[in-house]
């Protein structure tokens, strides 16, 4: 045996008779006090001899010396230190346990001793790896929430600049504070320290992680999330009140990485980091439910719902958009009425962009249940409102019918058959009425041709009838039609339904037909405008509330008989004054009658009294109902006796009028 061996048994030996004599004291005097304080400056300085051994022996006894002396603390902790320095691997295992021997003692060194710990993850030897774990491990035994803080500190990266080699060592470093916090402490941070919650422990990491997100890459957030986050307590399903905190996170960096990644050229763009933050926002709002669709789902019609954004999209993005947009507002069930409504219409309103879109991908990339889900909102809205599909919208669904019938996986096929029936139901119109389709058959002749006063733009008066609009015929046809239908057009259902009218209310001749439509086409005086309708025969006057409609004095297929009589009339008068004020004669470019009455007064009198005479065969008899002629009820005492070939029955009521026209002034004065 050499000297130097016996040398360093000698001096292991004295040391450790040195701290027996130390620890073996019960009563702490003044001379106790003294031999161990030179124990423990004894362990400091034998940190640096060059025996493996002794540096065991102060790495493994400088805990019970160290919480009595605190103006050695310092150097104590700094001598622990050393030895995990070392280049003897003994002595650096020994002195990672040393750490944990000094918190133990000393709680108040945990941070800092929990910090020296995470650093010497480094290591390259395994071995030493797994003691410094275990004795992280323990830190969080004795002091989770510091020891979470730290390790949170650690994830988060430094916000002081560095060189490229001290930030390639901080995000080596990050990645193996991941594992750990994934690895060997996961059981215990998950099941001892941040189980409950609402705890500081947990709280404390809750908050770290959360603060690590806006910093992280993309593939540390994916680990933070999934496998530190989401266990938690807070992120729950059953009881997620940070699950809403976790997605406007998530959130915060979509938008920050749309920003960025905008596409603001004719390139098209797949934007990998907005898509990463919607991925993850996507899984805890659709996958694990613990947080409310409302704030993603309007983020993707905000961000995503003008087309020209969307076309400026990779193929792959599209469809990610598309279906992630309808995957969670599948879920807006559950939220309130009004944000439900409001979210609703906003995505109908961006469907014309995203089913364009939605059209125009590959058939390997359409998810035929997104689109499902889309239609149904659309159909939604047509069902509980006047909103109709615009007119690209119905684009985009005839392009998506003729895709669906294309010949898709197995499991598409049910919801492309289920597309093809909402589409069907959302473009269906109303069968068109009776008065467009005869409308569009006939040609239009401008709105003076074939809208008579009083009638609607559509061609229907305001009583509500329908005109319907025969074929033209020419002059000859009119007046040969005319002369046989004159003795047979039996009264209007509307002049059956008068009540009769006495004569103290028969005070006055009402104007033919078809004059009386260029009298309403004066403005009204304040005591009103006789109607267009002929009095019936009778002196039956219309009720009150019950206006014959203006449009009809001017049916071209039934001439009144008020009209007939005034067109024979003319001819037995010499020259008589014009019955009609001056104000209601219109010029000739403002004569808007019917065609078949501007023939009629363009006719020879002769003529007229010859179409009257053959279309009344029977002179005494009286037409349907009777005549309402004023003054013709009164007859005279001894009325001459004429013969029925005589004369028309238009010309003896024209004289009878001249004749009785005469007594009923004279009465009048």
């Amino acid at each position: 045996m050499s000297g130097e061996d016996k040398s360093e048994r000698q001096l292991v030996q004295d040391i450790k008779d040195q701290i027996a004599r130390a620890r073996r004291a019960q009563v702490r005097t003044s001379a106790v006090v003294a031999q161990q304080k030179d124990t423990l400056k004894r362990l400091i300085e034998i940190v640096h001899s060059p025996y493996s051994s002794l540096k065991t022996i102060s790495a493994q006894n400088i805990k019970f010396f160290i919480k009595e002396f605190p103006e050695l603390e310092d150097d104590a902790i700094n001598a622990v230190y050393d030895l995990c320095e070392d280049q003897d691997q003994k002595v650096r295992k020994e002195g990672y346990r040393a750490i944990t021997s000094v918190s133990k003692e000393q709680r108040k060194w945990v941070k800092r001793n929990a910090d020296v710990l995470v650093q010497l993850l480094q290591s390259d030897e395994p071995e030493e790896v797994e003691v410094v774990e275990a004795q992280l491990t323990e830190h969080l035994d004795m002091d989770p929430t510091v020891t979470l803080g730290v390790l949170c500190d650690q994830v988060a990266p430094q916000d002081e600049a560095a060189d490229d080699e001290e930030q390639a060592i901080r995000d080596r470093l990050r990645g193996l504070v991941l594992s750990f916090m994934t690895g060997k402490a996961k059981r215990a941070i998950t099941e001892r320290h941040a189980n409950t919650f609402d705890t500081p422990a947990e709280t404390v990491l809750v908050q770290g992680m959360f603060k690590a997100i806006t910093k992280l890459p993309p593939p540390d957030v994916e680990i933070v999330v999934k496998e530190i986050l989401l266990p938690l307590p807070s992120f729950s399903p059953s009881n997620a009140p940070r699950g809403s905190e976790l997605l406007n996170v998530l959130l915060d960096e979509a938008k920050a990485a749309w920003k960025s990644e905008q596409p603001r050229d004719d390139d098209r763009h797949s934007i990998p980091r907005t898509r990463f933050f919607l991925t993850m926002a996507h899984e805890i709002v659709v996958e694990r439910r613990i947080a409310a669709p409302l704030n993603l789902t309007r983020f993707y019609i905000a961000t995503f719902g003008p087309r020209t954004v969307l076309q400026n999209l990779t193929e792959d993005a599209q469809a990610f958009v598309i279906r992630h947009v309808a995957e969670s507002f599948s879920l807006m069930q559950d939220t309130g009425r009004n944000d439900y409504i409001s979210i609703r219409n906003q995505l109908v309103e961006a469907n014309s962009t995203l089913m364009a879109s939605f059209a125009e991908l590959r058939p390997d990339m359409k998810h035929w249940p997104a689109c499902v889900t889309l239609l149904r909102a659309c159909k939604q809205r047509q069902d509980t409102s006047k909103w109709k599909p615009a007119h690209t919208l119905v684009v985009a669904c005839q392009q998506l019918q003729e895709a669906s019938n294309q010949q898709l996986s197995e499991e598409h096929v049910q919801a492309a058959e289920e597309v093809q029936r909402l589409i069907r139901s959302l473009l269906q119109t109303a069968p068109a009425s009776r008065q467009t389709s005869v409308a569009a058959g006939a040609p239009h002749s401008g709105p003076s041709a074939n809208v008579a006063k009083g009638a609607s733009a559509n061609g229907k008066p305001n009583g509500g009838r329908v005109q319907i609009k025969r074929k033209a015929e020419s002059p000859a046809e009119q007046q040969h039609v005319l002369h046989h239908q004159l003795p047979s057009r039996p009264p209007s259902q509307a002049s059956m339904s008068y009540r009769p009218q006495s004569p103290a209310q028969g005070s006055g001749r009402q104007l033919p037909p078809h004059l009386s439509g260029r009298q309403n086409d004066r403005p009204r005086t304040p005591g009103g405008a006789p109607s267009g309708r002929a009095t019936p025969v009778g002196d039956a006057e219309p009720p009150p509330p019950t206006r014959r409609p203006k449009a009809l004095a001017a049916e071209p297929s039934v001439p009144s008989l008020l009209s007939r009589m005034a067109l024979g009339g003319e001819k037995t008068r010499a020259s008589p004054p014009s019955t009609i004020p001056a104000k209601r004669r219109a010029e000739p470019e403002q004569d808007q009658r019917a065609p078949y009455q501007q023939q009629q007064l363009r006719q020879e009198p002769g003529q007229r009294q010859e179409r009257a005479r053959a279309a009344q065969p029977d002179a005494h008899a009286p037409p349907p109902g009777g005549w309402s002629i004023k003054g013709a009820a009164r007859k005279q005492p001894s009325p001459p006796a004429q013969d029925a070939s005589s004369g028309s029955l238009l010309e003896r009521l024209a004289q009878s009028d001249a004749g009785s026209g005469g007594r009923r002034k004279r009465a009048k004065t």
